[in-house]
C-alpha cells in the first residue's frame, strides 16, 4: 500500500494522463477551464486527481502551481537508451 500523501492513497487516485491545447488557443484560459473540468469529474467520483508534466513545460507546471496544484517530486525518466527526461509530479489541492 502506497503510504499518504495530501490526504489521498494510491488506489483513490485519478490520473490525469493528457490534456493538449492548440498552440493558437492558449492564453485564453482554455488550459485552466480543461484541468478544472478533469478535477470536478475525479473529485465527483470521490478521487484525488494527480498529473505529471515534462520539467521543461514550464507554462503547463505555472498554470498547476496557479491553479493551487502541489508539486510532489520531480524525478528522472529514462526515456530511450540515450534520453533522459525530469517529470514533475503534482497532486490537485484538497
Amino acid at each position: 500500500m502506497w503510504s499518504e500523501r495530501n490526504g489521498a492513497r494510491r488506489d483513490e487516485t485519478a490520473v490525469v494522463a493528457r490534456l493538449f491545447v492548440a498552440p493558437r488557443a492558449r492564453g485564453q484560459g482554455i488550459g485552466a477551464l480543461l484541468i478544472g473540468r478533469a478535477v470536478a469529474e475525479a473529485r465527483r467520483r470521490g478521487l484525488h486527481p494527480v498529473l505529471d508534466v515534462v520539467a521543461t513545460d514550464t507554462a503547463a507546471a505555472a498554470l498547476y502551481e496557479r491553479l493551487g496544484w502541489t508539486l510532489l517530486a520531480a524525478v528522472e525518466q529514462r526515456w530511450s537508451p540515450r534520453q533522459t527526461v525530469t517529470v514533475l509530479c503534482y497532486a490537485a489541492p484538497s
